[in-house]
């Protein structure tokens, strides 16, 4: 049986891999940040699957997790991560605080980075044990290539991540270890709805960003209705995961149209049209 770790499975994404991995046969290893996460889904899940309660930027409480990996998996290690723990904080840059940043760039960037380095051991004896395929997967997002406003400080996460990934794989070539990184366009969770009700987009009223901002809410609700389901996108990961030689980045998009667009349009027009669009000029 294949050992896999995957973080941030309380819901979403990172649930639906999980529940992939599971059909498929393998042995998943999930993180959640709270107790009751972790009951719920060891009952849900099965004897297949063993939930690590951590934060990702809690180093110890990340290494008793691997510990605990070690001891359950023996010799045997892990044959991939799959780090997808993290969030959006959005808002317009010049009114969050620098601790928001810090935190943005903890969960995002050194979340996986440390996350990634702990279970290094367990994936090399994967490796010596013979398994022909070791990854590490590293969730990213279209916002990256689109560069919408209010998106900035999660842009910036999740490019140093994709930076990260491209030079650390190289770094591990020696020890057949692949990372790479997986970039889904719109996927239909709740997390805009809820962005929409919550009251921390009301700290920006009275600033000229408002209403600008009101506009980029309502249209990533529309396009999160229209987007992918969780398990489309997990199916996508787990293929990722098996494949011999994947892309080393790898777009999630139901027509592929739309990842390649932000790349196609040159920046200034993407300028223009967000602004007459979001009435930012």
């Amino acid at each position: 049986m294949k050992n896999v770790v995957v973080t941030g499975v309380s819901s979403g994404i990172g649930l639906a891999t999980t529940r992939r991995l599971l059909e498929l046969g393998y042995y998943v290893f999930g993180s959640v940040r709270r107790e009751e996460d972790a009951a719920r889904l060891q009952a849900e899940l099965g004897e297949r699957f063993t939930p690590l309660l951590f934060d990702v930027t809690d180093p110890a409480a990340v290494e008793r997790a691997v510990r605990l990996v070690g001891e359950t998996v023996n010799s045997a290690g892990i044959v991939g991560l799959i780090n997808g723990a993290g969030y959006l904080l959005f808002g317009p840059v010049e009114h969050l605080s620098l601790n928001e940043a810090r935190q943005q760039l903890e969960v995002n960037f050194l979340g996986p980075l440390t996350v990634t380095n702990a279970f290094l051991p367990l994936l090399r004896q994967a490796v010596r044990l013979g398994n022909p395929v070791v990854r590490v997967i590293n969730v990213s997002s279209s916002s990256a290539d689109a560069g919408y406003p209010f998106f900035g400080l999660y842009v910036a996460s999740k490019l140093a991540l994709e930076g990260l990934t491209a030079s650390w794989r190289r770094e591990l070539m020696a020890d057949h270890i692949d990372l790479v990184v997986v970039v889904p366009g719109s996927v239909q969770t709740d997390i805009w709805e809820k962005t929409r009700d919550a009251r921390h987009t009301e700290r920006f009223a009275g600033t000229r960003y408002a209403e600008p901002l009101r506009r980029m809410v309502e249209t990533m609700v529309r396009l999160e209705n229209a987007g992918m389901t969780p398990d489309y996108v997990a199916r996508s990961i787990v293929d990722t995961l098996e494949a011999q030689r994947p892309r080393t980045r790898r777009s999630i998009f139901r027509r592929r149209l739309l990842g390649l667009l932000p790349r196609l349009v040159p920046p200034r027009l993407m300028d223009r049209l967000l602004g007459r669009q979001l009435r930012l000029g």
